[in-house]
């Protein structure tokens, strides 16, 4: 649930700040990833996992999800693919990777 409501909070911002404000799609999509990911964090730190969020923590999660849509992109223009392939990977591997990431590395119960 933490995953689909990440991608329709990355999907609204991203294009609440294209279509109205009218910002360029590197800059909104990097402003909607953040607001996802933290709020995904947030989510998952006291509703999944019920812990305090911590600074620590907060930072391997964005890092971790940052690496996933790094790698999307740049899978996507590798094999010069349409960009939706990225938009596409990086939901899907954030839903993944993100429950996964989350349960055995960010807040694994010590």
């Amino acid at each position: 649930m933490v995953g689909i409501a990440n991608t329709l909070l990355h999907f609204a911002v991203l294009a609440g700040l294209v279509t109205v404000a009218k910002w360029p799609v590197w800059a909104a999509n990097l402003l909607a990833f953040l607001a996802a990911t933290g709020f995904g964090f947030w989510i998952n730190a006291k509703w999944t996992f019920r812990q305090v969020p911590k600074k620590k923590t907060y930072l391997g999660f964005v890092c971790m999800m940052a690496v996933l849509a790094v790698s999307g992109g740049w899978l996507t223009d590798f094999f010069q693919l349409h960009s939706a392939f990225a938009l596409v990977m990086t939901a899907t591997g954030s839903w993944l990777l993100g429950f996964l990431g989350s349960n055995f590395l960010i807040f694994r119960q010590k």
